[in-house]
């Protein structure tokens, strides 16, 4: 049994295709067409078995792809066994001496590693790493489909993990994001649909969350953040910078409020301990079996698959460029047939640039 045919059998049993239908009609279409036939593809999405779904899909469209589970980018230690035995060649180390036809990379992690036609990145934080790129970067980051998985998946993944590790309920309880991009205010609005009080520490303007039950704070009023800091529940980091609050060391590790991050960066810094913030500052909603529900991560993962097809057809200039807004609208009316179809309408919740 081949590869793809393992996955396949696999994949399909463990996951209703009602939690996928994007990544579901590109694998159904690609196996006709082999847009990708003989491609050589280094996929960095953050390893996990409904990861799978992505490769499928790249195997189906032909491609010859290489999986890289980075040291420094959550994992699961299981899904990276099971891939190897199907035969995907995954590599842990980081390290490559080859040149790939596309990259498809996580925060910037893999930038000097050669790609013949350009890169697509999945994350703002590794925007910043291929900002003025001096070949053509598809950002999957950009737009709304991005907006279902890290705003709202986030926040989901977030309820999940403190759920698991039995935190009472969130009724009345001052919670403080740093962050308010799609990320900060997906976890704002996940909090607040749950009892919180949030307050989003960002500059105003840049405040995606649109919900006026969640509070701002500006980030230069340093008075108000540490009195904000003394009077939270729980801390969230959620901006994508690394060291972000660690002018706030002191305030932070001395205070009684559980400390959280969300981002794939220490945005507490050195000065405050991994042991003093929950999963050792690595993501919360990585200590879960599915961190993003597939439902929510399904399209983003399929238009990181397009945007390989993007940058082999040539229709990215030098430098990063965002996805076509047909592209998107596409897929979010696949979504409209499967499971997170319900959350269409709290993309309304958030401010687009």
């Amino acid at each position: 049994m081949n590869t793809t045919t393992l996955l396949k059998e696999f994949l399909y049993s463990r996951y209703d295709v009602s939690e996928f239908p994007a990544l579901d009609d590109q694998i159904t279409c690609w196996q006709k067409s082999a847009p990708l036939s003989g491609v050589k593809i280094l996929d960095a999405t953050p390893v996990f078995f409904n990861t799978g779904l992505k490769y499928l899909a790249l195997l189906a469209a032909g491609a010859e792809l290489t999986v890289s589970a980075h040291p420094e980018l959550p994992s699961d230690e299981n899904a990276v066994k099971f891939f190897r035995e199907c035969g995907i060649n995954v590599v842990t180390t980081g390290v490559f001496d080859e040149e790939f036809d596309c990259i498809c990379d996580c925060a910037g992690m893999h930038k000097s590693v050669p790609s013949r036609h350009g890169i697509v990145e999945l994350t703002g934080s590794g925007a910043h790493a291929y900002l003025n790129w001096s070949a053509p970067v598809f950002l999957a980051d950009g737009g709304r489909v991005k907006v279902l998985e890290t705003g709202l998946g986030t926040g989901n993944g977030l309820l999940r993990a403190l759920e698991k590790l039995q935190y009472p309920a969130l009724t009345d309880r001052n919670v403080l994001i740093f962050g308010g991009g799609k990320v900060g205010s997906g976890v704002a609005l996940a909090l607040g649909g749950a009892g919180a009080a949030c307050t989003i520490v960002d500059h105003p303007n840049s405040v995606r969350c649109k919900s006026k039950s969640v509070s701002v704070t500006d980030i230069n009023d340093t008075d108000t953040i540490r009195k904000n800091i003394s009077e939270s529940w729980a801390v969230v980091t959620a901006t994508g910078v690394k060291n972000a609050v660690a002018s706030f060391h002191n305030e932070l590790k001395n205070s009684s409020a559980i400390l959280i991050n969300i981002g794939v960066e220490d945005e507490y810094g050195s000065d405050v301990p991994a042991t003093r913030v929950l999963n050792a500052k690595q993501p919360l909603n990585f200590i879960l079996d599915e961190p993003t529900l597939l439902r929510y991560i399904d399209p983003t993962m399929a238009l990181s698959n397009l945007g390989v097809i993007e940058l082999l057809n040539k229709k990215c200039a030098n430098g990063l460029n965002y996805p076509p807004e047909e592209l998107e609208n596409r897929l979010l009316e696949l979504v409209k047939s499967g499971a997170a179809a319900p959350d269409i309408p709290k993309l309304e919740e958030f401010y687009y640039d």
